[in-house]
């Protein structure tokens, strides 16, 4: 059986971490990797809700997708003020 994709999940939770990393060092730049095929197939949070999170919290996400589904990811990258890189 296929498993879900959480993108949207994993991106809030790596927020989480890094809100308490900044808490520790207030001056650092935020920055989220995001190294996936592009697809969210069962997050409970939406491409909507997930930008608006890495946008207020100033957290630049850059991603790179494997496959061209990935309007959802390019949508958050931007936002934040990252790049969506496309592969093969």
């Amino acid at each position: 059986p296929r498993r879900a994709t959480l993108m949207y999940d994993a991106i809030y939770e790596a927020v989480a971490s890094l809100q308490n990393f900044q808490n520790k060092h207030p001056n650092c730049l935020l920055r989220i990797l995001a190294l996936t095929d592009g697809e969210d197939t069962g997050s409970k949070h939406t491409v909507e809700e997930t930008a608006k999170l890495v946008f207020n919290n100033k957290i630049i996400v850059d991603s790179f997708a494997v496959g061209a589904n990935c309007k959802g990811l390019n949508v958050i990258s931007k936002v934040s003020g990252g790049k969506c890189y496309l592969t093969g």
